[in-house]
């Protein structure tokens, strides 16, 4: 009898416990896609938080800086992300083996393992505009996006800026299909993403 207390004191306890823990949503994807002349992706001038050729791989480094070091965010052994967002306003910079200039990019942002973009955006420099599909991860299929602002019914997650290109000094980072320097002066990236609590 007191064994049986004791389990659902613990099973009580713990419940409690794992009812309080509210994680903020997390980062779990982006894909970059250059826009042709027609304003349609060009498939083969694509990249993802993904590794396996023949897609480049995105590098996703906490900070605002492009240009300070800081720690890629990706596992090294297959390339994704998973970055539990803090509540307030943090900033990502990412960065993507490039060969060719375009002079638009469709972003897609993915949060919380969903098989569909949260957000889509058409990019150019520091001009950006809120699209409703974006290119999934796994390279070959335009997704509807969610609803947005996402929320999971705790949080809400906005974006407040995107930039691609990003004005820096050359940085080389990242290859197209390792994490590893390659020669080539990377495409780099900014998002800034917002978090609130709900409730």
């Amino acid at each position: 009898m007191r064994w049986r207390a004791l389990t659902l004191a613990a099973g009580l306890a713990l419940g409690a416990t794992s009812g309080c823990q509210r994680w903020p949503p997390a980062l779990t994807g982006l894909t970059v896609v250059a826009l042709d002349a027609q304003g349609q992706p060009d498939l083969t001038r694509l990249s993802r938080t993904l590794l396996g050729a023949p897609i480049p791989v995105i590098v996703v480094r906490p900070g605002p800086r492009p240009e300070r070091p800081g720690l890629a965010l990706n596992d090294p052994r297959n390339g994704r992300i998973h970055v539990t967002l803090a509540r307030g306003t943090q900033h990502f910079c990412f960065y993507a083996a490039e060969w060719d200039r375009a002079e638009r990019y469709l972003v897609g942002v993915f949060l919380d393992r969903h098989r569909h973009p949260a957000f889509a955006a058409v990019v150019a420099g520091k001009i950006w505009e809120q699209q409703d599909r974006a290119l999934a991860l796994d390279g070959r299929t335009l997704l509807p996006t969610l609803p947005y602002p996402y929320s999971d019914g705790r949080f809400r997650v906005t974006v407040d800026r995107i930039e691609l290109p990003i004005r820096s000094p050359a940085i080389d980072l990242t290859g197209p299909w390792n994490m590893r320097p390659d020669q080539i002066a990377d495409l780099v990236g900014l998002i800034r993403l917002t978090v609130s609590a709900l409730r």
